[in-house]
Order: structure tokens, then C-alpha cells, then sequence
């Protein structure tokens, strides 16, 4: 993960299923970053915030017919 003009940050993000939700961890520093305005925190934070949100896909005809 990295903003333009940056090298790549490795493990600055974990996530983990835990139970029925998610275990995020994030070494970022959101307190900086957002009240700056910088475009790449926002759209992580949304994402983190909106995850296990996302609608599963239907099963197709064939899968349904194999049940």
C-alpha cells in the first residue's frame, strides 16, 4: 500500500475474521491523515468502516442445480 510518489508499506493493514465480524488493525495514522484531506485515507477508512457490508453474490443455476 502506498500514496503516489511513495514506495510500498508492507503490513500496515491487518484484517482477521473473527467470529461473525472482522478484526482490523491499522498502523496508519488516520488523525493525520484525514483532516489533511488526503484522498487514499479516506477511501481505506470508508472501506474498513463498510467491511462485511457487501453483498455476496447469488449462487448460478448450476450451482443451485448441484445442491
Amino acid at each position: 500500500m502506498n500514496d503516489t510518489n511513495e514506495t510500498p508499506k508492507r503490513g500496515s493493514l491487518l484484517v482477521a475474521r473473527y467470529g461473525k465480524g472482522y478484526y482490523v488493525y491499522t498502523g496508519l495514522s488516520f488523525f493525520r491523515e484525514l483532516p489533511e484531506g488526503v484522498p487514499g485515507a479516506y477511501k481505506l477508512f470508508a472501506n474498513m468502516i463498510s467491511l462485511g457490508n457487501q453483498r455476496r453474490p447469488r449462487a448460478t443455476l448450476k450451482e443451485n442445480a448441484s445442491r
